[in-house]
């Protein structure tokens, strides 16, 4: 059994298993929304970026800070590299339908997920160290940093392994809604 690997967008198959037919979709949303979204977009990337790179540099040129946002820098760095996935969708938006081949797509859906996984497991990490601050304040500080960096390493894995998973179920499709290759 020999498997065709599209090439272009044209050959996408859209029958796959996880996949919805981006023609139909496309028919229920209003002409306008596409570009109010890439303005929205293009705004969060213009000014977004900037501010991220400058709490980083914050944070890295402040000795005190080095301790305490540990993974807030890591919040932080997850942001920038999510931002700079939007220029994908507002290319993909402009444009009416997905401009890259299914590989990629399916590559940028995994870049998506994986981000937003360890955003979003770095948030619980942050309540969690806060929470240990306070309610073991004279056992926990001896313990911080190793736990930081085991719970980092649990989170950044952990999420490899998640976003992963609807690679195997082919679970990556284009959504002309987002302008991106999401879970579907």
């Amino acid at each position: 059994v020999t498997m065709i690997v599209p090439t272009t967008p044209a050959d996408f198959d859209n029958d796959s298993a996880c996949l919805i037919k981006s023609l139909e979709l496309e028919s229920s949303f209003p002409l306008f929304l596409p570009h109010i979204q890439v303005a929205l977009f293009l705004a969060y990337v213009v000014i977004g970026i900037p501010l991220n790179c400058y709490i980083l540099y914050l944070v890295v040129n402040l000795t005190r800070f080095h301790t305490e946002f540990t993974f807030s820098m890591q919040v932080v760095t997850v942001d920038i590299l999510l931002a700079l996935c939007l220029p994908f969708a507002m290319g993909n938006m402009m444009g009416g339908s997905y401009l890259l081949v299914p590989a990629q797509c399916y590559v940028m859906g995994f870049i998506k997920l994986y981000l937003r996984f360890v955003r979003y497991m770095m948030i619980c990490l942050i309540s969690l160290d806060r929470f240990s601050l306070v309610f073991f304040p004279f056992s926990y500080p001896t313990y911080r940093r190793r736990t930081t960096i085991f719970l980092c390493v649990i989170a950044w894995m952990s999420s490899a392994l998640f976003a992963s998973l609807p690679l195997i179920a082919d679970c990556y499709g284009y959504l002309p809604a987002f302008g991106f290759c999401m879970l579907m």
